[in-house]
Order: C-alpha cells, then structure tokens, then sequence
C-alpha cells in the first residue's frame, strides 16, 4: 500500500507502528517511519498525526497508525489502566492474572474484559479527536479513513475455541472520498481486501491475478462466499 501510494505522489508516513516491518519488508514504502514498539497508544499518534498535517498542509499524505489501546494483553507483564483497576473490586482485579499467555489464548475474565472495553472507550475517544480535526480542515472530498482490527478478542469469548466468532471476526470500516454512505453492512470480508479497496478509491490497478483481496460488493465489486482465518 505505501509503495503504490508514494507512487502516486503522496507523502507516505507510518507515524506509530511496531518494528517487525522494518524485517518483513512490509515497511519498505514510507518515506517517514516511527517505530515504537508494544507502545502504540492512540492518543500519541493522534497527537503526532495532527502537529505532522499541520506542518506539511501543502502535501498529499498518506499516513498508518498502529494502535494497541484495545488489544488485550496478559497481565502482570501489562499493566491494566489504572481507571481500570480502581473501578473493580478486589477480587476481579486479581482475576487476571496469566502472565505468558499469547493474547489468543487469555481467558474471559473481568478483569481482561475491563481492560478491552476501557481500551475501546479510550480509541473512541481519541480516534473522536482525530475526526474533528479532519473534519474542521478538510471537505469530505480530501480525506479517506480506514480502520481495520486484525483480530478479535478472547476475553469476550464464550468458549475458549480458538476460531470462534469473537476470535475471528474483525472490525473493517471506511468513510471519505469515494465511499458509499451504507452504513453497517452483513457482507464477509478479509484484512487482505483492504489493497483492492484502497485501490479502488485511490486509484490504482487492483486486476493482477496473484491478488488474494477481493473487492467487497459496497464498493462495487461482488460478495465472498467465505473468508480464511488462521490459527
């Protein structure tokens, strides 16, 4: 994605994300790149994202933003806020307790369901002040915003399958430039479509037949049968 929008001429920027890209290779098309590791609240990178648009309000940009508010986390090794942990009782705070577990693999407890919903109520709340600013500087027409999860959440889990529901099913949401005004809509779809999405409203080639994305039927294209999970 960053390749083919730097090669449309924007300013291609990842102002919050993790260091593994810069190995994979999957990093190799910004021009700017911050790397922060397991920290990646959203309140930093809103704050990044708004002094950097600006002092570069001449360019195009293209910007990614890796957050982790929501992302649960085994703890002691995180810290659950302290928001969190002053609101529940005693016994609930001590009820999360797994200290190695992959996040896959953490249990529905309320301590972790705490954490996850605080999480969301604080990426709404930062991602609000993300909107008004785009919003109070920019017409409709020169934005696009996409946000996608790459997972769910175990501790939300009514069983501990690793492929449920909750495990497998992932936020995917668009609006600006270009995006149909639908609202919410029952169709299936794949972190992998988001290149033909993208390509579709930015325009560039989204035909080539080792393409694995698929073009959801709300921007044109037709519906999935299934998706992939992995585990």
């Amino acid at each position: 994605l960053s390749e083919r929008m730097r090669g449309l001429g924007y300013a291609t920027a990842n102002l919050m994300g993790d260091g593994i890209g810069v190995y994979n290779g999957t990093t190799r098309g910004y021009d700017r790149l911050l790397i922060s590791g397991y920290r990646t609240l959203a309140y930093e990178g809103v704050e990044r994202t708004i002094r950097y648009l600006d002092g570069m309000r001449d360019a195009d940009h293209f910007i990614f933003l890796h957050v982790m508010d929501a992302h649960p986390w085994p703890y002691p090794l995180f810290q659950v806020t302290a928001s969190v942990q002053a609101r529940l009782p005693l016994a609930e705070r001590l009820s999360g307790a797994e200290d190695g577990v992959p996040s896959p693999y953490l249990r529905a407890t309320p301590l972790a369901a705490a954490a996850c919903r605080q999480g969301i109520r604080d990426l709404d709340r930062t991602l609000g002040m993300l909107f008004s600013y785009l919003a109070e500087h920019y017409t409709p027409d020169e934005y696009l915003v996409t946000l996608y999860s790459d997972h769910g959440a175990s501790v939300h889990a009514r069983s501990p399958y690793l492929m449920s529901e909750e495990q497998t099913g992932a936020a995917l949401m668009a609006r600006g430039a270009g995006v149909p005004a639908l609202g919410r809509v029952d169709e299936l779809t794949s972190s992998v479509d988001i290149y033909k999405i993208l390509g579709k409203l930015a325009d560039y080639p989204i035909d080539a037949a080792h393409l694995d994305g698929n073009l959801p039927e709300a921007f044109g294209g037709q519906r999935r049968e299934y998706t992939v999970s992995n585990s």
